[in-house]
């Protein structure tokens, strides 16, 4: 029996971990490593002890079942929790966990827009200015007008696990969306806080997964109007935009430079009309293109702030050339890896801060994760199948 880690176990394994580390190092560097080298374990155990036995005793709609009652169970913690924990804190284990402004600078944007003002002239409760940019106050805006806001991580987590469902089998999306519940906290944790990472990296993905899938089908127009769709959720964080090399280079190379540059301007337009009003309107007030949070600035490096960018794109486009970089799973992964070397290099450039190397930035890992998840947690669950065939022959 083969017991190699493959590059599923490494993806799986780094998008669950490394955004938890934010928390785990809270309490001190011995928690984090311990955390990481449980859950790491954990992992191995599941692929190769607990799926392949428990796997074919469960039918779909137990899965299905088990998926449904996660989802509303996390719904119903996030209405209990985040009520008492939103502008308070909490503490656990003795140490202190501060208050998110996560959902109230949307709340605060949004209500100044229906109010007929300019959403990024006001600070949140915490006294920081508006970062989400356009895009995420739109597409929260139904869960804003049902006084919900913070809720809209649940349902784009069910959103993601339907698709799952539906691509890969019910048995599998549960194998891949439990170890995420359970082995990462940080998912729990920005759910209950409320804040908009996980929203945001979801709907980037599944929007530029339905581009190509429409392609695929041979559905150009509804791929175009995917593509305006993927152009409005790329305008929430401006780290999704290095996606574009992802997306748009393989379909050049595979299906012609005239439909990669249809899509890319429907990309374009979707992406100016809900960001370029509100940039017109003030230039210097329009607080997140100067709140970048993977932005690092290296003491006496001029221009510091760029390394981590141009790092990122440079990856995605020499990931973007490679043969096999074409297709739906191939853009989700090498989407995944592009982030993680943004997130990666924005972390090893705070080692140049004073005070050295802030963990803090991992928690920007939660932009990255459902990438990983979707990419690679199904090949990953496949393996362990597969041990379990190559052990029955």
């Amino acid at each position: 029996m083969q017991t190699r880690i493959t590059r599923a176990d490494l993806a799986l394994g780094t998008a669950l971990i490394l955004p938890s580390l934010a928390l785990f190092r809270m309490p001190g560097w011995a928690f984090a490593g311990a955390y990481a080298v449980g859950c790491a374990a954990a992992l191995l155990v599941l692929k190769r002890v607990l799926i392949p036995r428990l796997h074919p005793r469960m039918n779909a709609r137990t899965a299905a079942w088990i998926l449904v009652a996660s989802v509303l169970a996390l719904a119903l913690a996030h209405l209990w929790v985040h009520p008492r924990i939103d502008t308070a804190g909490f503490s656990l284990g003795g140490v202190s966990v501060g208050p998110s402004d996560g959902d109230d600078a949307i709340d605060d944007a949004l209500s100044r827009l229906r109010d007929g003002l300019y959403p990024y002239h006001v600070l949140t409760f915490l006294g920081q200015p508006i970062t989400p940019m356009p895009g995420a106050l739109l597409l929260a805006l139904p869960f804003h007008l049902l006084g919900v806001t913070a809720l809209q991580n649940v349902f784009w987590i069910g959103v993601l696990a339907l698709v799952l469902a539906r691509r890969c089998g019910a048995r599998t999306a549960l194998w891949v969306a439990l170890p995420a519940l359970v082995l990462s906290p940080v998912i729990v944790y920005h759910v209950m806080q409320g804040m908009d990472y996980t929203a945001n990296g979801i709907y980037v993905m599944l929007a530029a997964a339905a581009v190509l899938d429409r392609l695929e089908a041979g559905r150009e127009r509804p791929a175009l109007l995917a593509a305006v769709l993927l152009g409005v959720a790329l305008s929430s964080r401006l780290n999704f935009l290095l996606l574009l090399p992802t997306l748009l280079v393989p379909l050049a190379r595979e299906r012609g430079v005239e439909l990669a540059r249809r899509v890319g301007g429907a990309i374009a337009g979707g992406f100016l009309a809900v960001t370029l009003p509100f940039f017109l309107h003030d230039p210097a007030g329009f607080t997140p293109f100067h709140t970048v949070g993977l932005a690092v600035d290296v003491p006496g490096v001029p221009g510091s702030r760029l390394i981590a960018p141009l790092l990122a794109g440079s990856c995605a486009l020499a990931l973007s050339v490679r043969r096999g970089a074409y297709g739906t799973v191939a853009m989700i992964r090498v989407g995944f890896i592009v982030q993680l070397v943004l997130v990666g290099s924005s972390l090893a450039l705070t080692a140049f801060e004073p005070g050295g190397a802030q963990m803090r930035y991992a928690h920007f890992a939660v932009l990255a994760m459902f990438f990983g998840l979707t990419g690679y947690g199904p090949r990953w669950v496949e393996e362990g199948l597969d041990r379990s065939h190559a052990a029955d022959h």
